[in-house]
């Protein structure tokens, strides 16, 4: 057991520098130590000290005096055939896949905050679930990928093909299609805040019955778009309206 509980303390720290704990970890080590070896004295098993052993240990992090927890480096697979690859459930925040093949990839329920995808191959691939928050897939192949239930707050899909791209569920708030080409996209019944489609293609791009508040349209052509039932505030009407859209079946508050 006492192998088992230097392991268990190893654990522990495994998120600090080394040699920084080094001191802070033998000392515990010692103290726990101690103290399994007194339950055992007072009859306790070896499966019962070490539980109350290991669990007397609390938050390490009270233990180290403002040594913060060793950070791995972004993980870099940029300009990488990784077509049909399964990334999906890990965490890979800051990764780096720029101009990367990725045709038919598995990220579904992946932790990828400030993902950068730029120029890279997605098509087909699945995000289902993804935490996205500030991801960027920019000057992209998206065609029929699936974003649905992704958190997408403040990413964005600029200059990037999104033809057939899956969006049921998701979170767009502030999200960026800026010069995209969202042409038959479905928002219906979504509810975009902040979302920006400025210089967007929006030929057959339904936005039927969803909520737009403080969404723009600057410089798109939205003559095509499908807004039969949408809710939008006057900032979203005032630039749809200069986007020629037909608004005769919004809903304005």
């Amino acid at each position: 057991m006492e192998d088992k509980i230097v392991r268990f303390v190893d654990a522990a720290f495994a998120t600090y520098d080394v040699t920084a704990v080094a001191e802070t970890k033998a000392d515990l080590v010692q103290h726990l130590l101690e103290k399994y070896h007194g339950l055992m004295e007072e009859g306790k098993s070896s499966d019962e000290a070490y539980k109350l052993t290991v669990e007397s240990i609390g938050d390490v992090s009270e233990l180290v005096d403002g040594e913060k927890p060793y950070q791995e480096p972004p993980v870099n697979l940029s300009a990488s055939d990784l077509q049909n690859v399964d990334l999906s459930g890990t965490d890979i925040r800051e990764g780096s896949f720029k101009g990367s093949s990725m045709r038919a990839s598995d990220f579904q329920n992946a932790n990828l905050p400030n993902a950068v995808f730029k120029g890279s191959e997605l098509r087909d691939s699945n995000f289902a679930g993804a935490n996205l928050v500030s991801a960027t897939f920019s000057s992209s192949d998206m065609r029929g990928s699936d974003f649905t239930g992704a958190n997408l707050t403040h990413a964005s899909f600029d200059k990037s093909d999104m033809h057939d791209v899956v969006f049921d569920g998701a979170n767009l708030i502030n999200t960026t299609f800026k010069q995209a080409d969202v042409s038959g996209v479905n928002f219906a019944n979504q509810t975009l805040v902040g979302t920006s489609f400025e210089m967007t293609g929006l030929k057959g791009t339904s936005f039927k019955d969803a909520v737009l508040r403080n969404v723009s349209f600057h410089h798109s052509d939205a003559r095509k778009a499908i807004l039969d039932g949408a809710t939008v505030d006057k900032i979203t009407y005032a630039s749809l309206k200069s986007s020629k859209a037909d608004l005769s079946n919004v809903v304005v508050i």
